[in-house]
């Protein structure tokens, strides 16, 4: 099921026009587990978030992840995390 969605986001990131991600493959993997981990984490907590405000949020953050200009400051990757 994992496998269908990541392939399915996949096949969306290539066909749109706007993405500037160039790994689409890796992007869709981190895309699909990112929502899974944050929204089981966040719904399931000691204090969940409102399902419609995370929804929000998460649309944002991966929209803005999809169609960032690699030109933007802040856009590389910075030094190696050690």
């Amino acid at each position: 099921m994992k496998e269908a969605r990541t392939a399915r986001l996949r096949d969306i990131l290539a066909r749109s026009p706007e993405v500037t991600i160039d790994d689409q493959t890796t992007a869709a993997h981190l895309v699909v587990s990112t929502i899974e981990m944050v929204v089981h984490h966040l719904l399931a907590g000691p204090e969940p978030i409102e399902p419609e405000r995370l929804e929000t949020q998460l649309i944002e953050m991966l929209s803005r992840y999809r169609t960032a200009s690699h030109d933007a400051p802040g856009s590389s990757p910075g030094p190696p995390l050690s």
